[in-house]
């Protein structure tokens, strides 16, 4: 039973697959990053493929024993090709060059011993090796060796590169939901869980204890994360591109005389203008009402004021936000009084407010009443 809604399963994500990569391809929005995940979805398409071929072993093996590990190295294709569709959406002016070539350094040992113990034999001698449980081993090894530590590391350097995205739109941002990537760093650890998952999969086919459920959810999850990642990835053009902030470094001709020129104008333009009550409000949006350049800017919040430009920002709407619960005819409920210091979302408003304070803001008005 668990067979047959496995190959319903696959059958069903070539289908979806074959589909999606088509209509990627003729996108003309985000072209590489388009791009990069239609090969993804190709290269997992291919291995699906070549799955499938041992629901029918018998009839290849008769007749088209050449088919049989043809597909094989394209496992070690699609793992990098989601590192680089990572990066395309991080760092979208990194282009896709030549030199890129060195992340698909495994695929091409793949075909070099395929090449050496497979490709080049005639039909009956393919036959034979097909039969001998010792070539199986062999292939079980080098996978094991290969293709699990190619996952884990493209996947672990992923969440790395997405970790320093989050922190560098904390630079110029002051609200995060819709650029933090958050899907994408789901799916990525979802990735790291579906490998676990096929690790446990293979290491009991070693021991001979075969688990047919593990089977099942692993040919699901194929199936379901890549989805979110088209859907997702789908309304990238709202994303952000490029924020090119050296705060480390001190700017040409920014002394300390005109660093404490620049606090004084930007904490008079903070308390009687208010511009943290603007949800939307950039760090360049902030620079170009005080006259001063951004870099300049980034500069004094990181080094000078010891905050990012997201942390600035929101301590003064937590401040605003007490202020608003301290009145003692406060109509406001804690989700008005988000929105009115311009927070977006509740989630985001308590951990700030918790930050600041060292209390949620249920917490703080609790307290309120008791004084």
């Amino acid at each position: 039973m668990l067979g047959k809604i496995n190959e319903i399963v696959l059958f069903i994500t070539v289908f979806l697959f074959f589909l999606f990569t088509i209509f990627l391809l003729t996108r003309t929005e985000n072209k590489t990053t388009n791009r990069l995940l239609a090969a993804f979805l190709l290269a997992k398409l291919i291995c699906i493929i070549n799955i499938l071929l041992y629901f029918f072993y018998n009839y290849f093996f008769s007749h088209f024993p050449n088919l049989f590990y043809i597909l094989w190295p394209f496992l070690f294709v699609y793992i990098p090709l989601l590192y680089l569709y990572t990066r395309s959406i991080v760092y979208p002016e990194i282009k896709i060059t030549v030199a890129d070539l060195k992340y698909f350094a495994v695929f091409v040992i793949a075909v070099l011993f395929f090449s050496i113990r497979f490709y080049f034999l005639d039909a009956n001698a393919k036959r034979l090796l097909l039969e001998d449980s010792n070539f199986h081993q062999q292939i079980g090894y080098l996978f094991l060796i290969l293709y699990y530590p190619q996952s884990f590391f493209f996947l672990v350097a992923s969440l790395v590169m997405l970790y320093r995205y989050r922190q560098r739109i904390r630079q110029y941002y002051s609200s995060l939901e819709k650029i933090n990537l958050s899907w994408l760093s789901i799916v990525l650890w979802s990735f790291i869980i579906m490998y676990s998952i096929a690790l446990l999969d293979d290491l009991s086919r070693f021991t001979g204890i075969k688990i047919s459920l593990l089977e099942l959810l692993l040919n699901c999850s194929f199936l379901v994360f890549p989805s979110i990642l088209i859907f997702k990835g789908l309304s990238l053009s709202s994303e952000p591109t490029k924020i090119n902030l050296e705060e480390k470094t001190k700017p040409v001709g920014l002394d300390d005389t005109l660093l404490t020129a620049y606090t004084n104008r930007l904490q008079h333009y903070m308390q009687h203008e208010k511009p943290y009550l603007y949800s939307t409000i950039t760090l360049q949006d902030l620079a170009d009402k005080l006259s001063v350049p951004p870099r300049n800017l980034s500069y004094l919040l990181n080094n000078y004021i010891k905050q990012n430009f997201f942390d600035y920002i929101n301590s003064y709407r937590i401040e605003e936000a007490k202020q608003i619960m301290q009145k003692h005819n406060r109509p406001k409920t804690i989700l008005e009084v988000l929105y009115s210091v311009g927070f977006n979302s509740k989630s985001v408003f308590n951990t700030a407010f918790k930050k600041n304070t060292g209390m949620t803001p249920s917490e703080f008005i609790k307290y309120l009443e008791k004084a």
